[in-house]
């Protein structure tokens, strides 16, 4: 996993990540931006429709594969910080 820090911190972006799976497959900028709450929510890119209706260009298919990047990533954000980081639904992830 692989993440970056916008310059601008002020925003609700928090930072952005790539993830390699099962050393076959990359998935790029993935957004982890603070929430409503105060805690952290994952944003898959998308895309608009020629309607002008956003789409996500990838998405887990299963609550567990959702379950297990959510924990990557805000695992590795929290080894970054040095803290805990909660995500918006409450759930405490990371060291």
């Amino acid at each position: 996993m692989r993440l970056r820090f916008p310059p601008d911190q002020s925003g609700t972006v928090v930072a952005y990540a790539s993830c390699l799976i099962n050393g076959s497959l990359v998935l790029n900028d993935i957004r982890i931006e603070r929430g409503r709450l105060g805690g952290l929510v994952i944003v898959y890119p998308s895309k608009p429709s020629s309607s002008g209706k956003r789409h996500n260009t990838f998405n887990p298919v299963t609550r567990e594969a959702g379950e297990a990047l959510r924990q990557a990533l805000l695992g590795g954000l929290a080894g970054l910080l040095g803290h805990d980081c909660r995500s918006d639904d409450g759930r405490d992830r990371g060291q």
